[in-house]
């Protein structure tokens, strides 16, 4: 049966049912929250959804996000945050007590909603580590009275054990970290430290009594094939508690990588349904006193130094376009804003939120930095495009978005000169609006996708979102006539055969060096172009490339080496790792150096100039070639 929902068939919210991002200005770390108002709100009961963590965060945010529209659309006000020392909000991932700091967020959290709501009745929902935290809030006495859990397991020992074993999984396809000073650990390139895996796995839910257990109403939600957690049940149903059970069989769908664009329909619509038919409140309302009032502007010390972060807004045709703006407390300020925006479909955060760190810290070398999501993405509104259903029309449309936020940006007196950054695609979309935008002096760079969109990599996005998800995620819950005619034979094939991305890699990379470069023709037709632009625009460009980029491979042919030569202000840099996801931290943590490196340099020059090679880092040299240069290098 299917359970998940394509994009294309979702209706387009509104703004207001979206969400509003807000600052909670809790002490010493704010916390980046939104609040999802309806039109008609239901007094009787209001949803406080937690955050996921690592790669379960990312892929479930905007999922999360729908999830919270549907809760206003039904009159149900809804707010969303994110952890302390996580994604938006203040603070590092390996601080001291970081995982009591989530509980004390939650019940922050949930004083601000039933603040903002003047609800009867508060529903936390709370998926993976989320619904660990969600229940101990309530042993804290957050004011929330019923609970949501999906895909809970009782044991947080049990939960480190999944997260340690993913972390082994993904380990084996990258170099491997060194062990850190600090202890931390790395789980598919995302952090947590030492302390609180042990803060987790001491925790056991079926040692701890909901309070008047018996006046609160729980919904246990499985985890498709895992099933529920019986201890949990057992505990849940003996402590008297109101407790329902509901077989999920869309779990995959909510954890799915984000580009896939698939959505837990079913689970979401039964959420709404069971949260709206809560009978009126009988457990004696808490004080709502003590929650400070949310805000637009922040302040706060990163990594010793004061900075001031903003949200903001962009209204476009496409829809509303969130962001969040970071700021040197003092002067002077450099000439030129840096601007990121999302890494293929996550948000504005990026992957392991490196775009938050990059901007912070280049507001503590003076450099005002904006971090957006582009439609359909993060928190704005509109609707994204699949990567594998990606043509012309698609990127024109980002980067007439990116354009509204330069625009957005000078009006707001944050100057006109701008330096792009990007990652993946949106280290492609940073040389398209490089290319094509006067306003542009700078790029930065890491593993964009090409400098022109082909179906070759239409087709290679799409064997990498089936490698993930398996070979079935994708046709499973798209119908034919959505999946674009070039690509079905090829998603038919991967199907058929069950092969996985190495496989098919593999087969690609045995070929000669000669078909490849003619297979790849148009890409590097589109590179040279690309190339020559960069050229007459003067613009100032670095690229950090892993080292089995394809775009790595095509700069050493000749004839784009030789405008690479001529190219003065474009560097090529290897990273010594061969992740194009950037699990491993260390590469994590050069490349937030790199650039904070080149920010530094061309703020102390006034302006852009030409970035230096660490000694970590390797400058690209050209290949040889022959047989006339492969056909003038299949142009």
């Amino acid at each position: 049966m299917n359970t998940t929902t394509p994009p294309h068939t979702q209706p387009a919210a509104t703004s207001a049912l979206a969400g509003e991002p807000e600052w909670l200005p809790l002490e010493p770390e704010p916390v980046y929250a939104v609040l999802h108002v309806p039109t008609e709100p239901l007094t009787a009961c209001a949803a406080l959804l937690l955050p996921a963590f690592g790669w379960d965060e990312e892929c479930s945010y905007r999922r999360r996000r729908d999830w919270a529209t549907q809760l206003a659309s039904a009159g149900v006000t809804a707010g969303r945050f994110d952890f302390p020392g996580h994604e938006n909000s203040a603070g590092s991932a390996v601080e001291p007590g970081r995982a009591q700091s989530w509980v004390t967020a939650t019940v922050a959290a949930a004083r601000w909603l039933r603040g903002r709501s003047g609800c009867e009745r508060l529903t936390a929902i709370g998926v993976g580590v989320g619904a660990l935290i969600a229940y101990r809030a309530v042993m804290d006495e957050a004011p929330i009275d019923d609970l949501i859990l999906w895909g809970v397991r009782a044991s947080g020992r049990a939960y480190v054990r999944e997260l340690r074993a993913y972390a082994a999984v993904t380990a084996s396809a990258t170099e491997v970290d060194p062990p850190r000073a600090d202890g931390a650990i790395g789980i598919g390139g995302h952090i947590m430290s030492r302390e609180t895996a042990a803060e987790l796995s001491a925790v056991n839910l079926t040692k701890l009594r909901l309070p008047e257990a018996e006046r609160r109403r729980v919904l246990l939600i499985g985890r498709d094939r895992h099933g529920i957690d019986a201890a949990l049940r057992d505990h849940l149903t003996a402590s008297g508690a109101d407790l329902t059970l509901l077989e999920s069989e869309d779990y995959h769908a909510l954890m799915s990588p984000p580009d896939l664009g698939l959505r837990p329909a079913r689970t979401v619509s039964a959420t709404v349904a069971w949260i709206t038919a809560a009978p009126p409140n009988d457990i004696p309302s808490p004080p709502r006193a003590g929650s400070a009032p949310p805000v637009r502007a922040v302040s706060f010390d990163h990594h010793g130094i004061r900075i001031r972060e903003r949200l903001t807004t962009v209204e476009t045709r496409q829809g509303a376009l969130r962001g969040v703006i970071s700021e040197p407390s003092g002067e002077p300020r450099a000439p030129f804003c840096l601007v990121t925006v999302n890494s293929g479909a996550l948000r504005h955060t990026g992957p392991n939120r490196m775009f938050v760190e990059i901007g912070r810290r280049a507001a503590g070398c003076g450099v005002v930095s904006a971090r957006f999501d582009l439609p359909g993405l993060g928190d704005s509104d509109g609707t994204a495009v699949r990567s594998f259903e990606r043509d012309e029309p698609d990127d024109l449309a980002s980067l007439e978005a990116i354009g509204a936020i330069y625009d957005h940006l000078e009006e707001i007196g944050l100057g006109h000169r701008f330096v792009a950054a990007g990652f993946s695609l949106g280290g492609y979309l940073t040389i398209r609006i490089a290319r094509a935008d006067p306003r542009v002096t700078a790029a930065l760079a890491v593993n964009p996708t090409g400098f022109l969109w082909t179906d070759k990599q239409r087709k290679r996005m799409l064997k990498d979102l089936i490698a993930v998800a398996g070979p079935d995620a994708l046709l499973a819950d798209t119908p034919p006539n959505r999946l674009p005619r070039a690509l079905r034979p090829l998603a038919d094939r991967l199907v058929r055969s069950g092969r996985s991305l190495d496989a098919a890699a593999r087969r690609r990379l045995a070929h000669s060096d000669l078909l490849w470069r003619i297979e790849h023709r148009r890409e590097v037709r589109g590179l040279c172009a690309g190339l020559d632009d960069l050229t007459a625009g003067h613009r100032r460009v670095l690229l950090l490339l892993s080292e089995e980029e394809q775009l790595l491979r095509m700069l050493r042919f000749r004839t784009p080496a030789a405008k690479l030569k001529r190219c003065v202000g474009l560097r090529v840099e290897t990273l010594p790792d061969r992740d194009h996801l950037l699990r491993p931290l260390r590469i994590q943590e050069l490349v937030i150096d790199r650039f904070v490196d080149a920010l530094t340099e061309l703020g102390a020059s006034g302006g852009p100039a030409p970035a230096s090679a660490p000694q970590h880092a390797t400058p690209v040299e050209p290949a040889g070639s022959n047989w006339k240069e492969v056909l003038r290098d299949a142009e």
